[in-house]
């Protein structure tokens, strides 16, 4: 949902969490794949996103 252009609070609201949990959640996304803005995170990973705008980590 981040890379294809969601808000943290609109990805909240779908998830059923608070903003916090996705800024903490992005945070150690960004950490892992070893980004540091959502802009980077789309293009390392952007090939990786399937139809509906879900990301497989593990397809890397």
């Amino acid at each position: 949902m981040a890379i294809g252009g969601a808000t943290n609070a609109e990805i909240a609201r779908t998830l059923f969490v608070s903003v916090k949990t996705v800024e903490a959640k992005l945070s150690r996304i960004y950490r892992k794949v070893g980004v540091r803005s959502r802009r980077q995170l789309a293009l390392k990973l952007g090939n990786s996103s399937d139809s509906d705008g879900v990301v497989d980590i593990a397809a890397g």
